[in-house]
Order: C-alpha cells, then sequence, then structure tokens
C-alpha cells in the first residue's frame, strides 16, 4: 500500500502544493474584489499550471463583470460552466450576469438549478407560470425519460408525482428553446394490439398519478414530429418514401390524398402508422397530426445497407473469458469471423455515465454526465454518434432501449426511440428489429438494440426461472441492495444471471441467423459491446475489478479484418473511433478515444476507468498489458464532480493469475503521472469550504 501524504518531495505533491498555493491568493483576492495586476498574474500562474479546469474561466469572469465587460464575462462564465457543470458557484455568477443584461428568464434557469437540487417539500415556486414549467424540466429525474416530475403549487408548500409526456414534446418546457423542425414527442409503441387501449390506460394513469414503477410493462415510441392539420409532400424521382403518422385525439380520421387515389384513413392516438406514397401525397385532418420525417426507401452510394449496434448492458467479459464463453455460443460463433477484443474496459462502474462514455468518446469529466440524480444535458458542440450516422444519411432507431441517455442527450439524433421502463429484453429487441428490417430493408439504417437480459439486477427483479427452481431455498435469498455496481455473489444471484446470458445469446442467435440469411457480409456491420460488467463475479470485491470494468467489444463485417480474438487493450471510447473508421464519419480532436492497432490505428499503452460519484471516494484503476494500478482517495467526490487530493491510497497489481500486489517506485511513478494527468482538470472544485 502507498500513501500519498506527506511526500513532498514527489513531482506531483509539489504540483499540487503550487496549484493550491495559488487557488488560496486568487480565492481571497477575488473576494475582496481586488483584480488589479497581482491578481492577473496569479491567475495566469494558474492557468499554466493546471490550463483545463473551470476556475480559471470562471475567475476571469468574474474580474470582467467587475469590470463593466459583461459580454465577455458571459463568455467566460459559459466556458466555466462547459467544463463544471453540476457547480452552483458558476450557476450564480451566470445568473447575475444575464439578469444585469436584462436576460431574466436565461438567468432564472441557472436560479432554477440551484433549487433543482433542494428536496421538493423545501421548493419556493415564483407565481409565473413559464418558472413553474422550468422547475418541472429541473425536477425531472436525469434517467427517467418519458416522465416528469409535475409539480401543483400551494401555499406554502409543493405537491408533486411522475408523470409521463405520452403526446408531448419532450422538450416542450425547456427554457423555450425548443429544436427547429423535428422534435423528440412520445407515442406509444403498438404493433399488435388493441389500438388506443394504450392510451387510454395512459391517461387513467396520469389521472391516478401512478409513479414510474406502474409503467413497467410500457413501451413508448419517441420519434421525431412536427404537429399539423395538413401536410403535402413529394418523395423524390424516382423513390418512394414512408410517411410515419400519429394521431392525437381519440377516433381521429384523416384524408390521404394523391393523383389517382381519395381515401380516409384512422389515425390511432398517439400509435405510429406508416404509410407509403410513390407521388405527391397530401394528409389533412381537423386535429393536429404527429408527422414524422418521411423515410427514404432507396439505398445510398457510400453507405452500407445496415449498422446494428448490440449493447449488452452489464455483460461481464472477463466472466465469460473464465468459463471459456460456454454461454454465449451464437455471439462466440458469430463474430468468429470478425474482430473480438478480448482485453477491453469500461470507462464507468454503471449505465448512466458509461453509455454517454460510450455515444461521444469523452471521458466523464468532459461530458460531464457523471452523476444519475442531478440534471445535465450534454454540450451541443460534442457530437453523438447516432448524430453523425444521421449525418450520413442513416436512418436511425432504437429499436429497444430504456429511459438512460435521453434527457441527458447522449442518445441525441435518433429518428425513431422505442423504449420502455425497465427490463428490455433480447427477445422482445430481436423480435422488433426483424420487424423493422422487414419493413424498412430498402432503407439504409442504423439500428440499436439497448438490452438488460446479461444485468444482474436486485429482489426488485424476479430471477430467472430456470435458476429459481433449481437452486435450493436457503441458497436462494434474496437481496433488498437496490444498487446494482454492490451486489454481492450468491448461488442465487450467479445462477440467474448465467441462464438469463444463455437467454439473450439464443436470441441474438436468431437475429445473426437472419443477418447471414439476409445480407451479404460487405452490406452490414455488427457492434456489439457491454457498457460494464457485473459485481456478482468479483471475488474479492472491488467496484472496478476485472470481472466488473472487463467489458465486451466485437465486430464483424464490412472493413472488419477477420483476426477473431486480439489481446491489444481498448477502452470503451474506443467504439466511437472505430465505428467512424468502418461507417466514414469524421472523428473529433475532443475524442478521448482511440483506433486500435487491428483497425490500422495504434495499441493503448494504458487503460483508464473510474468511478465519479458524488458522496463515494473516488475510484481510479489504470491497466497495462502486465499491470493495474488502484487509487482512492479519502474524502468523497464533491457533488460538482471534483475531487481531493490532499489524501488517497494506491495499489500496484500484476495482472496475471496470482494478481500480487508489489512495490516498485519507477511503476509508482509511472502510474502516478498517468493517474494526475487524468485526474487534474477535477481536482480541486469552487468550493466556499476549499480554503
Amino acid at each position: 500500500m502507498k500513501k500519498a501524504e506527506g511526500r513532498k518531495t514527489h513531482e506531483y505533491r509539489q504540483w499540487l502544493d503550487m496549484i493550491a498555493d495559488e487557488f488560496r491568493k486568487i480565492w481571497h483576492m477575488d473576494r475582496a474584489a481586488d483584480y488589479g495586476e497581482d491578481f492577473l498574474k496569479h491567475l495566469e500562474t494558474y492557468e499554466s499550471l493546471n490550463p483545463d479546469t473551470a476556475e480559471g474561466h470562471y475567475w476571469l469572469a468574474r474580474c470582467l463583470r467587475a469590470c463593466g465587460e459583461l459580454e465577455l464575462a458571459l463568455a467566460q462564465a459559459r466556458e466555466a460552466y462547459d467544463r463544471r457543470s453540476q457547480q452552483p458557484l458558476i450557476w450564480q455568477l451566470l445568473a447575475e450576469i444575464l439578469t444585469a443584461q436584462g436576460k431574466e428568464r436565461e438567468a432564472y434557469f441557472y436560479h432554477a438549478l440551484a433549487l433543482a437540487v433542494q428536496p421538493v417539500d423545501n421548493l419556493k415556486l415564483p407565481g409565473q407560470q413559464d418558472k413553474l414549467l422550468l422547475l418541472q424540466e429541473l425536477k425531472t429525474e436525469p434517467g427517467a425519460a418519458p416522465f416528469q416530475l409535475k409539480l401543483h403549487s400551494s401555499v406554502p408548500g409543493v405537491n408533486c408525482y411522475s408523470g409521463h409526456l405520452v403526446g408531448q414534446f419532450l422538450d416542450s418546457n425547456f427554457l423555450g428553446q425548443q429544436s427547429p423542425g423535428y422534435r423528440e414527442w412520445c407515442g406509444i409503441y403498438n404493433p399488435h394490439g388493441w389500438r388506443e387501449a394504450r392510451s387510454v390506460q395512459a391517461d387513467f394513469c396520469e389521472l391516478a398519478a401512478v409513479e414510474t414503477m406502474g409503467y413497467a410493462d410500457f413501451v413508448f415510441d419517441i420519434t421525431k414530429v412536427q404537429l399539423s392539420t395538413e401536410v403535402r409532400l413529394s418523395p423524390p424521382a424516382g423513390a418512394a418514401a414512408v410517411l410515419p403518422v400519429a394521431g392525437t385525439e381519440i377516433g381521429q380520421v384523416a384524408d390521404f390524398r394523391d393523383a389517382g387515389h381519395v381515401g380516409k384513413m384512422f389515425l390511432p392516438r398517439y400509435e405510429f402508422n406508416f404509410y407509403r406514397f410513390n407521388e405527391p401525397l397530401s394528409v389533412r385532418s381537423v386535429s393536429p397530426m404527429a408527422i414524422g420525417e418521411p423515410i427514404l426507401m432507396k439505398h445510398g452510394e457510400g453507405r452500407l445497407r445496415l449498422v446494428l449496434n448490440i449493447l449488452t448492458d452489464g455483460l461481464s467479459w472477463k466472466q465469460m473469458q473464465k468459463e471459456n464463453f460456454r454461454r454465449v455460443p451464437n455471439i462466440r460463433r458469430f463474430f468468429a469471423s470478425g474482430l473480438t477484443f478480448d482485453n477491453h474496459y469500461a470507462v464507468a462502474e454503471y449505465t448512466y455515465p458509461a453509455l454517454a462514455a460510450i455515444q461521444t468518446s469523452t471521458h466523464l469529466h468532459h461530458s460531464q454526465i457523471f452523476h444519475d440524480a442531478r440534471w445535465a444535458r450534454l454540450r451541443p458542440e460534442i457530437a453523438t454518434l447516432s448524430e453523425k450516422m444521421k449525418e450520413l444519411g442513416y436512418y436511425s432507431v432504437t429499436t429497444i432501449g430504456e429511459k438512460n441517455g435521453i434527457y441527458n442527450g447522449a442518445l441525441r439524433g435518433f429518428d425513431r426511440k422505442i423504449i420502455q421502463g425497465i427490463y428490455p429484453c433480447a427477445y422482445e429487441g430481436v423480435d422488433r428489429t426483424m420487424r423493422f428490417l422487414e419493413a424498412f430493408g430498402e432503407t439504409d439504417a442504423f439500428v440499436f438494440l439497448h438490452v438488460t437480459d446479461s444485468h444482474p439486477y436486485s429482489a426488485r427483479v424476479p430471477p430467472a426461472v430456470q435458476a429459481k427452481a433449481r437452486v435450493p431455498w436457503y441458497e436462494s435469498l434474496e437481496h433488498k441492495e437496490n444498487a446494482s455496481v454492490f451486489l454481492p455473489s450468491n448461488p442465487m444471484s450467479l445462477a440467474s444471471n448465467g441462464a438469463s446470458i444463455e437467454m439473450m445469446d439464443r436470441h441474438l442467435g436468431t437475429l445473426f441467423k437472419y443477418l447471414e440469411e439476409h445480407y451479404q457480409p460487405e452490406e452490414y456491420l455488427v457492434c456489439l459491446y457491454s457498457d460494464h460488467g457485473a459485481s456478482i463475479y468479483a471475488d474479492p470485491p472491488y467496484l472496478l475489478s476485472e470481472e466488473q470494468a472487463g467489458s465486451a467489444f466485437m465486430l464483424r463485417g464490412a472493413g472488419v479484418p477477420s483476426l477473431g480474438d486480439v489481446k491489444e487493450l481498448t477502452s470503451a471510447l474506443d467504439i466511437m473511433p472505430c465505428l467512424a473508421k468502418l461507417v466514414g464519419f469524421e472523428s473529433e480532436p475532443y475524442w478521448d478515444g482511440q483506433l486500435p492497432a487491428a483497425l490500422g490505428g495504434r495499441q493503448r499503452d494504458y487503460v483508464i476507468s473510474n468511478s465519479l460519484f458524488p458522496g463515494q471516494t473516488y475510484k481510479l484503476c489504470i491497466r497495462t498489458q502486465d499491470y493495474e494500478f488502484r487509487l482512492e482517495t479519502a474524502e468523497p467526490t464533491r457533488v460538482d464532480g471534483t475531487v481531493d487530493l490532499s489524501g488517497f491510497e494506491t495499489h500496484i497489481y500484476t495482472r496475471d493469475a496470482k494478481h500480487e500486489e508489489i512495490e516498485d517506485p519507477a511503476l509508482q511513478e509511472f502510474f502516478m503521472c498517468r493517474a494526475v494527468r487524468h485526474m487534474k482538470s477535477f481536482c480541486h472544485g469552487l468550493d466556499e469550504h476549499a480554503v
């Protein structure tokens, strides 16, 4: 064990001391409003020591505001917010500058951020309706799409419940900044049930103020639409198109007309129907219709017919390796003709931040998506994978998924997202995907399946019946711990997770067979990955263990070399660069991922996994081919995502079967340099109690 405290001669310790010294000087000068030459000199020194932080922009903004340079101050304050969006002092500064500029509505947004992190019972609502709507948006649980905490103001308190957004735009309340053109609107997915029955059920649930758990088996259809009572469309010459349309009223009827046909169509409320046309078409209804962007039924030059991404949530690939892949024979068979990265690691320990990291190729502290209980949205300039695919002309659809990544923007760019409240299963996802491919096989599609069969769950989800019927009752004791990252190992969890993985593999095998029968290898690209592993296989428990951080990543199809298993280190951050190479979209300079050597890039020297969760100690794990370095802070991570490095412990282990702890000064220096490089931009926060 290596203790960092007291090692004043060490390079990183000296750097921390210098940073802390400059921090204290600037802090006190700022609080005294002393913005003279000395202030700017110390600020320049601080920035030279650590240029990638929020503090420098925050302090410069305060200086500029004091000098009356409000526009320049606002630009610097926004830059600080981009780097640390969860910091209340930055919210306060932005609100003050915007108020001084007369931009009161936007200023209230930053005041509301502070209100939103307070207990609901303590909220004091202003009287204006637009402020009430904004506060509703900010009090939405970050991962709980398509739900929103709906508030009824009263004197002196607030009553609230979690209501759905069926029949509404998801961005309708956000600062009035509605996206131009087609916007995400929440419908109901109903491929074969009684029409409009689900919409009536949704009405009753809303009247009864049913909480989100009551919608566990409800399937939502979030599609980009425009609301209109009339639309006139013409397909491109020589091609057909398909028009998505949903009604907004019970029993709604629309008039359809083209050059040779006239007819009336029933538009089920909130349920999308798809209408093919190959000549000018007009559609008219008395009530508004939710009209999606027409889907061009034509393949484009330079595009693949299908790019299929499969997220097997929580699949511990290291455990699959230990078991000689006996639970995943179909996955192994299909990707044997492609590329499997057997030394692949997650960036974060659970789905909310891990998914955002995969979709953007950015670390948690760069995206600021790190805490599932705080309001956050991905900055517009950080492009998502689905946005990249949309730019190339792919029709982008999530055929099955869950709520993560919708409100925070990680899944921006999809034309359509079919999601459900909990536990999206592979058998449903495979069925929906095959339905989709049968219907829209004439277009170039980017399809995303997010299935959770491989994810261990607590007692809120029943174990697989195959396990329940075979494991003795006294080994079936169910635990009440809801945080999946801390689930302990027991016979029932091991048996249930194993059985669920086998079922997932069986259903995915059906999909793989379908692809092989209907597509040529050069027409598709399939990418399968997991966002993290599972704690139930880790012994002894460690949040970033091989079993919990070791995840799946494999490719097959156009441009993928048939290399089988490769041992080079890869990170979840590398998934997007791989797809950029294979599909053909532009890479971005802000990406934290890189192209692996197996696809023509370079091998990684190390990979990083970390847990940046407020209220718990910060944990960092750096792996090379031969060694594993662990760091854990003494103090918990702050709510703004910053960590206190005044005290921490480190360990170094070998990555062989013995997993022995070693002490090696050269290795310690090697790892600490890389640890500091990773952590330095978030190791000091704008905290009133920091000095």
